[in-house]
């Protein structure tokens, strides 16, 4: 039960994150939730569980992106051994691409558990602006477009 709404709140942050919106501001400072409440037309209960969804997520994956950041840097300095060691480089690999897993996953229930709060035609409103937001940043989003100079 309690993987199921981690994973509800997971999603509803996964969808959030997409739209232009959500990718400026934050909570208390006009915000991403705010103007996403604003766009698609949200109730405030519906923004006060959406932001409940969220605090969770925010909560329950906070150790692992902890532990993420630690596991980085034990990978650089496996890097940095002379001779670097295969195996123990692939190890540490491996248990990195199981905490980005439980994260994934994480985001999978939180969106849906966003699902379950909009209201259908919410929920095609909220499609609608990230298929708009995609088509305006075009192929590789903005992350892949800074890293080009563009």
């Amino acid at each position: 039960k309690k993987h199921w709404f981690l994973a509800a709140q997971l999603g509803v942050l996964a969808i959030l994150a997409s739209s232009q919106a959500w990718a400026q501001g934050g909570p208390g400072r006009g915000g991403r939730l705010e103007r996403m409440a604003e766009e698609i037309g949200l109730s405030d209960d519906q923004a006060t569980r959406i932001a409940a969804l969220r605090a969770e997520f925010r909560q329950t994956t906070a150790p692992v992106k902890a532990e993420l950041r630690e596991l980085r840097g034990e990978l650089r300095e496996l890097w940095q051994q002379a001779p670097p060691n295969r195996h123990d480089i692939v190890d540490k690999q491996d248990e990195l691409a199981t905490l980005r897993q439980q994260i994934r996953e994480a985001r999978v229930d939180l969106r849906l558990g966003m699902m379950e709060i909009l209201t259908r035609d919410q929920q095609q409103a909220l499609s609608a602006r990230r298929a708009e937001r995609r088509g305006e940043r075009g192929r590789g989003g903005r992350r892949r477009q800074a890293r080009r100079g563009q």
